[in-house]
């Protein structure tokens, strides 16, 4: 395609797909059906999207139901001008494949380890909120230096990317302080100067019920107020569904991984939970009724 020569390269492309498919290694396979599509689009003749449609569909027909496969018959379906479904969970279950092939078998040890630390001390409770991080298909880590956050999170949506500080506080008051959703705030604003094209929110892991009357009116719009028993719903909910989907997951392989995901992504809330979870709470704070309704209605 780099020469020029799309024919060239739809037919080696095909070639090698073919190759792949013959020796068991489905997915690779479907990545050079892939290429081949795009080669035939490209070349821009009146039937090379029939032909590139019928690339991609040679691919997903009756391929296990992996993040892989589906986002080729995504592609199917545009070139058909079909609508796209958009409940799916790809970015979810890629970030849970690529964190059980990096863990092997020392996830389930990890989890346990986090849900405890997550009622813990300071340092506990920002080490189980990285790990809680994964759990929900966010990437996390716990920025160095005095003035930075005790958590950070990243993940995407269809055209946006998210972040979340967070702050983990252990008491020190009746209410939560003015003093704490400032801390907060600054680091909002200095994680969207660094991200300028996401979407940034905070979230404040307390051990309190109340909020000062100051400290709700400037939370209100930025920052989501998280109290302990919440956090802990959220861990049990997605431990749960990944401990399950990892046992399922078996060796790896993608008819294996197609199943598992069947199994458990009938057992998970729509699409866009998690933004919904660090939506800013308007300056009261969450609970885990909150998060049980929510998980539910979803």
């Amino acid at each position: 395609m780099r020469l020029g020569d799309h024919e060239g390269a739809a037919r080696n492309a095909q070639s090698t797909a073919d190759t792949l498919q013959s020796a068991g290694e489905l997915e690779h396979s479907a990545f050079w059906r892939y290429i081949q599509a795009h080669a035939l689009f490209d070349r821009g003749r009146d039937d090379d999207i029939g032909k590139a449609r019928q690339s991609l569909e040679g691919a997903v027909n009756s391929a296990p139901r992996t993040a892989w496969f589906i986002r080729p018959s995504r592609t199917v379906e545009q070139l058909a001008g079909r609508s796209i479904d958009s409940t799916a969970h790809d970015s979810l279950f890629m970030a849970w494949d690529e964190w059980i092939r990096e863990g092997a078998g020392r996830l389930p040890a990890q989890v346990a380890r986090a849900r405890v630390l997550l009622s813990g001390t300071h340092d506990q409770r920002a080490e189980a909120v990285e790990l809680l991080a994964r759990l929900c298909g966010a990437s996390g880590d716990r920025p160095s230096g005095q003035s930075a956050t005790d958590v950070r999170w990243a993940w995407a949506t269809p055209r946006m990317g998210h972040r979340c500080v967070w702050e983990v506080k252990t008491g020190g008051s009746k209410s939560v302080p003015r003093a704490d959703v400032n801390q907060i705030l600054g680091q909002v604003k200095e994680e969207k100067n660094r991200s300028p094209n996401a979407k940034v929110v905070g979230c404040l892991l307390v051990v309190l019920d109340g909020i000062e009357s100051d400290a709700l009116r400037a939370a209100r719009d930025e920052i989501a107020i998280m109290h302990e028993d919440a956090a802990l719903t959220i861990f049990d909910a997605t431990a749960e569904l990944f401990t399950a989907y990892m046992t399922t997951w078996g060796s790896g392989l993608a008819i294996e991984r197609g199943s598992a995901r069947n199994e458990i992504e009938k057992r998970l809330p729509a699409a866009g939970w998690l933004n919904r979870l660090l939506t800013p709470t308007t300056g009261s704070v969450m609970r885990a009724q909150n998060v049980r309704a929510l998980l539910v209605s979803s």
